[in-house]
């Protein structure tokens, strides 16, 4: 019970340090965040927020390939120059601007060479964002699995620890009536005691199990 109460402790020391201040006493069924409905994990992919970040930064790499197929040639360069000088030591000084316009005729090699870059580009970010996705797909899969093997455990050991309760009720009425010895009942005590409290972890690994699902999802806490 000490190790359990220094490690609760430590729990919402962790919380307080982000600003969160748990409860005295927490009741895991109210805690517990609800389940997400998810019917497809590609589908729940492709709508994470990471995903969209990765998808909008493709979409500006294939418009920037496309500006610059269009742009076949360079652009115009604009020069301005200005001179200060005099001819003699006596003289005054005589203030010159120079203006240059330079339109480039063809492509040439920097605009092929851009072209090419634009291009390599929005293929690579197109990459990113399928294997992003995949990778997203993966882990919303995974947390699915996780729900449902902690959700069915938490399930047998509910049915188990009702039966070790009524199992212990019907010890302790014969241990009442001298039909059940005292070792025969601790024993039953104890068995009963083991089943809740294996019931209560399995209750923690499937709210768990569920917050992961939720994180997989890009869902914010509630």
């Amino acid at each position: 019970m000490a190790e359990a109460q220094g490690v609760r402790d430590a729990a919402q020391a962790a919380l307080a340090a982000w600003g969160v201040q748990a409860a005295p006493t927490l009741a895991l069924a109210d805690g517990a965040e609800p389940e997400p409905p998810v019917p497809d994990a590609t589908a729940a992919a492709a709508q994470h927020p990471a995903a969209a970040d990765w998808q909008d930064q493709a979409e500006v790499a294939r418009r920037a390939a496309d500006l610059a197929a269009v742009q076949t040639r360079a652009n115009p360069e604009l020069t301005v120059a200005a001179t200060r000088g005099r001819e003699q030591a006596g003289d005054r000084y005589q203030q010159t601007f120079t203006v240059g316009l330079r339109i480039p005729l063809g492509g040439g090699d920097r605009a092929q060479a851009k072209q090419a870059t634009a291009r390599a580009d929005a293929i690579d970010a197109e990459a990113r964002s399928a294997v992003e996705q995949r990778r997203l797909a993966a882990d919303i899969a995974a947390a699915m699995a996780r729900v449902k093997a902690t959700q069915a455990q938490r399930d047998a050991l509910a049915r188990h620890a009702a039966l070790a309760q009524g199992t212990r009720g019907f010890i302790d009425k014969a241990f009442r009536l001298g039909e059940a010895d005292g070792p025969t009942r601790l024993r039953v005590e104890l068995e009963a005691a083991q089943a809740e409290r294996q019931l209560a972890r399995a209750r923690i690994d499937a709210a768990a199990a569920i917050s992961h699902l939720r994180q997989a999802l890009g869902l914010l806490p509630q």
